[in-house]
């Protein structure tokens, strides 16, 4: 008996090793919902607008820049990170929120997704956050640039919370980390170990200082738990950080939530 069991202790180590081993070189397709289109297919939009591309060695982005419609050109921009899905084809109607307030938004796609193309690395994503927030302060000044950002593009926006000079951050359904996120849904992995995109944005916020970093999180979201969201306020510099829980929403909707937009036209709105 005691040599079966010693056989099925190392089937069983094997076969979560092997588990774990295919985790870890899939890892990219379990996190992220890539969105790739053709380089010639036509977004179609209501908004004025125009497209970017922003070129370097082995990698080519590409995002969309909304204009205010008013002719007085606007010189403040709201530089918008989506979430782990889709591409800027959906990122009008996060647009109109901050248009409707004075701001030109900027939405870009990371690498893979729509027309962006390059290596999929943590390294690589964050370079290329801190590549938009540049290219947007060449064009409106950074003291002229907000960030807003939802679900995963929590962790680029707490990145440039980190790095950057600019001040105010929205943030919506934000995680404490991928690695808190791993251990939410699948606790019987080591998650540090082999995490290939931890985006620590608990450690970021808990070490940036003078913002403004206000997040919103409803308690019904079934994608990334408010327990997540708020673990990530937790952990930070509640100086600069502000938790605003919206009861009974979902991941889906917070960005339109009633209260939610009152309280982000408080803030924001130009005079």
């Amino acid at each position: 008996m005691p040599k079966l069991i010693k056989t099925l202790l190392k089937l069983l180590t094997g076969a979560y090793l092997l588990l774990c081993l295919g985790v870890y070189f899939a890892q990219h397709h379990l996190i992220f919902n890539f969105a790739p289109v053709e380089m010639d297919h036509v977004y179609a939009y209501d908004t004025p607008h125009e497209f970017i591309t922003l070129d370097k060695e082995g990698v080519s982005l590409h995002g969309v820049l909304f204009k205010v419609k008013e002719k007085s050109k606007s010189r403040k921009l709201v530089l918008y990170f989506k979430g782990n899905a889709g591409n800027i084809g959906h990122s009008e109607r996060m647009a109109k929120t901050f248009l409707a307030l004075g701001y030109d938004v900027l939405s870009m796609d990371y690498r893979n997704f729509g027309k962006s193309r390059g290596a999929f690395t943590e390294e690589g994503l964050l370079e290329d956050a801190l590549d938009w927030s540049q290219h947007a302060a060449t064009k409106y000044g950074t003291e002229n640039i907000k960030v807003a950002a939802w679900s995963m593009g929590g962790a680029f926006a707490a990145h440039l919370a980190l790095e950057t000079g600019i001040k105010d951050f929205i943030v919506f359904a934000p995680f404490k980390s991928v690695v808190d996120m791993g251990y939410r849904r699948h606790p019987y992995f080591v998650h540090e170990w082999f995490s290939r995109f931890p985006l620590r944005s608990d450690l970021r916020l808990s070490r940036i200082k003078d913002k403004s970093y206000i997040i919103y999180h409803g308690t019904k979201d079934k994608i990334v738990p408010y327990a997540s969201g708020k673990a990530l306020y937790e952990s930070s510099n509640q100086n600069s950080v502000s938790f605003k829980t919206i009861e009974g929403e979902n991941h889906l909707d917070i960005p339109w939530h009633t209260e939610v937009l009152s309280d982000i036209h408080s803030r924001w709105h130009l005079n």
